[in-house]
């Protein structure tokens, strides 16, 4: 994403393009015109960015209204997924396979360095006085740790000794994730995912007929707003809260207990017209 959004770069893109769908108060009046003036938008953002050539090979943007789709735009292969695919938080990986009927032939000797073709987590470490490197634990542990480059890591075998895992998760050390790792990992191949909804199906693809926590978990969850067929959701699990998009029909395959609310309305939030007035400040002193 950084060079399409280094791309739009003082770009202003008009909210009103074919009139003004907003009353007084800047709440829509006009639904139906305000989705003409943000195709317009994906329209402007479609011409910048194919006008664009990223490592030599030229960039095809195009908006598609909610019209224009009648089906997925793309269904996931999950077998082909696990082969090809690791997620985490930040970071997604997509490498080639070894089977040459599947894959072309490498361009670079990676393979060499990376056994197994995927980059292993970044890992924080901790000098024990013995001096073994030991898994620090990034919530008490907030001294003396660090993290090793790749080929550190790759000549230095840690130990997992985490219950909750044969391999380590790529988000091991990701705090703002580390509540929600657990349910994000098949505890069949231990394979790691970015969401709890891709666990799901992972596990009911690849693995239909092996128990595991993910499928029998009991899973809460609050509808914020939907669009099409999907909907924004708040899981709660135990004493932590996790915010996915969702399939709807996944509710069921999830086990999910929808709470139904009010969606929260794009025009509730305040529109920024012009950032310096936005930010003067109301207040004055005496």
């Amino acid at each position: 994403m950084a060079p399409l959004s280094r791309a739009l770069s003082g770009i202003i893109l008009p909210h009103n393009y074919y009139g003004d769908h907003l009353d007084a108060r800047k709440e829509t009046i006009d639904e139906d015109l305000e989705k003409k003036n943000f195709s317009k938008a994906g329209e402007v953002l479609g011409e910048i960015w194919s006008q664009m050539v990223i490592d030599n090979y030229p960039v095809t943007a195009k908006f598609i209204s909610d019209d224009e789709i009648l089906e997925p735009v793309l269904e996931t292969n999950w077998a082909w997924h696990k082969e090809h695919v690791r997620e985490s938080q930040y970071f997604l990986q997509i490498v080639k396979c070894d089977d040459r009927n599947c894959c072309s032939d490498f361009k670079s000797n990676i393979n060499i360095i990376l056994k197994d073709h995927f980059l292993s987590p970044p890992l924080l470490l901790k000098r024990q006085k013995d001096g073994r490197l030991t898994l620090a634990d990034p919530t008490t542990d907030t001294k003396g740790t660090f993290f090793l480059s790749l080929f550190q890591r790759l000549s230095i075998q840690i130990s997992c000794d985490d219950p909750n895992f044969c391999e380590l998760p790529y988000d091991y050390h990701c705090l703002s994730v580390r509540e929600s790792l657990i349910d994000r990992t098949c505890s069949f191949c231990d394979t790691y995912f970015a969401t709890m909804k891709n666990a799901v199906n992972h596990r009911k693809i690849i693995h239909p007929k092996c128990p595991g926590r993910i499928i029998d978990k009991k899973i809460k969850a609050q509808v914020i707003t939907q669009r099409e067929n999907e909907a924004l959701c708040i899981i709660n699990e135990d004493d932590h809260r996790d915010a996915e998009w969702c399939d709807i029909e996944q509710f069921i395959a999830m086990d999910v207990t929808v709470n139904n609310q009010e969606p929260v309305k794009v025009q509730d939030l305040p529109v920024i017209k012009n950032i310096k007035e936005w930010l003067i400040c109301d207040w004055t002193e005496d």
